[in-house]
């Protein structure tokens, strides 16, 4: 790799750990060097990427992509290349990578179980949830932070689940959102053969509830 293109990944880089304010992978510069280095490559031959996931990284790691979107533009000011726009998603999920120090193929199924879940919510209360609201973004952010969990083998620690009457309050008061939270569960069980505990499900019920109302 030319050592103008090592440096300007060190320049994208401490600029990536300044705005995320919290501790990345210290691979991420290998990788990002890499990656930029072969997408200017790829793109000199006249060859393109598109990034499937676009989508669901725009609705889940909108951070992330902005960053990506950043990268591109200092490699065209830099450079005079500029780069297809789907190469902000995949700089992206290496930044995301970074971020929960998993595997390429991890974000991959992470991304797409986060847009799973979103999308299963949109369908049970028929797309009536208003998205701009700080609850929905707590309640994503709670599907991401369980995602992670399910997607790199980490156990939770049981809390609502301790206590019986608690437990049985959130069921009847809430039941239309903790079934909601139960066509999640069957849907990861379904295609990702993970579990979620009872007390995830609890927990996903209120975050629904504050969500939904």
């Amino acid at each position: 790799i030319p050592y103008e293109y090592i440096e300007m990944t060190d320049d994208l880089v401490e600029h990536i750990k300044s705005v995320m304010n919290t501790k990345l992978n210290e691979s991420l510069f290998v990788t990002l060097s890499d990656h930029i280095w072969f997408a200017i490559q790829r793109k000199q031959q006249g060859i393109e990427f598109s990034n499937p996931l676009m989508d669901s990284i725009r609705e889940c790691f909108p951070q992330e992509l902005k960053l990506g979107a950043y990268c591109v533009e200092q490699i065209k000011d830099k450079t005079g290349i500029q780069l297809h726009p789907d190469e902000a998603g995949f700089i992206a999920m290496h930044i995301i990578n970074a971020r929960l120090s998993s595997k390429m193929s991890q974000v991959h199924d992470l991304t797409r179980m986060i847009n799973g879940c979103l999308d299963i919510v949109d369908k049970f209360y028929s797309g009536k949830i208003d998205k701009t609201t700080s609850a929905y973004t707590r309640f994503k952010i709670n599907l991401k932070e369980l995602a992670q969990r399910l997607c790199t083998n980490k156990v939770t620690p049981v809390v609502l689940n301790h206590d019986e009457d608690l437990s049985m309050m959130i069921k009847s008061r809430y039941g239309r959102h903790y079934k909601c939270a139960k066509c999640i569960q069957d849907y990861i069980l379904k295609i990702y053969e993970k579990s979620i505990t009872e007390d995830e499900l609890l927990l996903m019920t209120l975050y629904l509830q504050i969500a939904v109302g």
